[in-house]
């Protein structure tokens, strides 16, 4: 969960109040709340980010617990002390915000003996079962597309055929797939595929990386794409 890095005005802490209070908490209640209390000026510690914090996450928390009628007005406002515009975001937390305080702990000494990333080619089915399927040693196959019919067919220009703006394919995206956007500014595909040709190529120095991730979702999609990719690489398959 992302802390908002800016403090709340007296108008924006009424709102959340008047908010908490439909909601059933007694007005005791939210004056004990140490978000509350900081966000008054009742305490000298703490940043201004922190305190847009522990507000927003108390927020969050009734309106998913209570639902209701403040659920969609509760949810805008939560998306609007983040600086998010609700119609774009699908979830009101991201998986990164929750995944690793609760995963598991990892026990370190699996990675004890790795030293480097093995680069292997005419890797077979076996050895690679052996060696790397199963442990947590990293290797690189420098030859793993060495059969693969996608790569002939797999392109830019190939998947904006595919999710032109005119198709079901792009419109069911943004509600069926999963969009990965990792550290660029595109919110969808849409984004995406409307991009410059220079920088989709890789040919403009100037302009700035990208490298992005989807599910495909939509059916008619999924079969065109599933079309190229069905021979088989030699490490993952037996011949």
């Amino acid at each position: 969960m992302a802390a908002v890095g800016r403090k709340l005005s007296r108008e924006e802490l009424a709102e959340l109040v008047s908010l908490a209070l439909r909601c059933g908490l007694s007005q005791r209640d939210i004056a004990g709340l140490p978000s509350v209390q900081k966000l008054l000026g009742r305490s000298r510690s703490g940043s201004g980010a922190w305190r847009g914090l522990h507000a927003s996450a108390a927020l969050l928390l009734l309106v998913l617990l209570l639902g209701g009628p403040l659920l969609q007005p509760g949810l805008r406002l939560w998306f609007w002390l983040r600086g998010l515009p609700p119609h774009t975001q699908m979830c009101a937390l991201g998986l990164g915000g929750l995944h690793n305080p609760f995963r598991r702990p990892l026990d370190c000494r699996v990675c004890r003996n790795i030293t480097g990333v093995d680069r292997r080619s005419n890797l077979s089915h076996e050895e690679f079962l052996r060696a790397y399927a199963y442990s947590m040693q990293p290797v690189v196959v420098e030859d793993g597309q060495r059969n693969w019919s996608a790569r002939e067919v797999f392109s830019f220009e190939f998947f904006t055929r595919i999710y032109d703006n005119e198709s079901r394919a792009l419109d069911s995206s943004a509600s069926e797939c999963q969009f990965f956007p990792y550290d660029t500014e595109f919110v969808n595909l849409g984004d995406v595929f409307s991009m410059e040709a220079g920088r989709a190529a890789g040919m403009d120095s100037k302009a700035k990386p990208w490298y992005i991730g989807w599910c495909v979702g939509h059916f008619q999609c999924s079969c065109t794409v599933q079309r190229q990719t069905q021979t088989q690489t030699k490490h993952t398959h037996k011949h």
